[in-house]
């Protein structure tokens, strides 16, 4: 039931001019991709967990940051950030949810 408030919510936004098309079957695909826990993580907390973000990246909800390779290959692993997606779902979740 999580999940089809969250599509919900979407697609109020989508009704609202809030989101455009595109990204409303960018947001449908990630809902449905994604883990319910991790979702709910995702759109309603503020801290989360890096472990959540780089697990989510093939979800479209995350995406990978990768940084300059220097000599000494000492920073190789990429920063994990919220997708555009997912920072619209999250601002139409605390616009419009019940």
């Amino acid at each position: 039931m999580t999940k089809v408030e969250y599509l919900a919510v979407a697609f109020e936004a989508f009704l609202n001019n809030d989101i455009d098309d595109a990204d409303l079957r960018l947001i449908c695909h990630s809902i449905n991709l994604a883990y319910i826990d991790e979702l709910i993580q995702i759109v309603e907390n503020k801290n989360l967990p890096e472990h959540i973000l780089m697990y989510n990246v093939q979800s479209g909800l995350a995406i990978a940051a990768y940084r300059d390779l220097t000599f000494d290959m000492t920073n190789t692993q990429p920063d994990y950030k919220l997708s555009n997606a997912a920072e619209k779902l999250r601002s139409a979740w605390k616009k419009y949810k019940c």
